[in-house]
């Protein structure tokens, strides 16, 4: 599973050299209107909202906006939530976009902007996801290898 978001362009016009914009964009009305939904206290209708738009990204967002809160959220709303979160939680797409961004630096010839503090965190958190069963845990043990040869490291992480 992957993280979805979905986002439209907006349309634009050229008028008078200047861009203008025929529409907002669905993903900006529905959280604005998310927004409004929480300023009046209807948790329900904020999540919903923003459940039924299907973007995961706008879904934490609001998790985060409103710290957890099941209990002020009808049970169905609570389950789809809860049911969600787990799912995300479970897809590690976190790790693996760290994972890809980790190997696009190094495919590209960039992985010495990682260094410092970055460098220690992105070594634990790829030792860490080398611990997976899955092709994710198998591309994050060859990165991890791959730093700790280029910086003549030891192979345990410092943590």
């Amino acid at each position: 599973m992957r993280l979805t978001t979905k986002s439209v362009t907006k349309g634009r016009s050229q008028d008078q050299g200047h861009e203008t914009h025929n529409q907002i964009d669905p993903m900006i009305e529905m959280w604005k209107f998310s927004m409004l939904d929480l300023g009046r206290r209807d948790f329900d209708s904020a999540y919903k909202r923003v459940l039924d738009s299907g973007d995961d990204i706008y879904l934490l967002r609001l998790m985060h906006h409103t710290g957890p809160i099941t209990n002020r959220l009808h049970p169905s709303v609570s389950k789809v939530v809860l049911t969600r979160i787990n799912e995300l939680m479970g897809s590690n797409f976190l790790a693996q976009m760290t994972v890809d961004w980790v190997q696009n630096a190094v495919d590209n010839g960039q992985a010495d902007l990682i260094d410092g503090e970055s460098l220690e965190l992105t070594m634990g958190n790829l030792y860490e996801v080398s611990a997976h069963d899955s092709d994710i845990g198998v591309n994050a043990a060859e990165l991890y290898s791959v730093f700790t040869s280029a910086y003549n490291m030891d192979s345990s992480p410092s943590m």
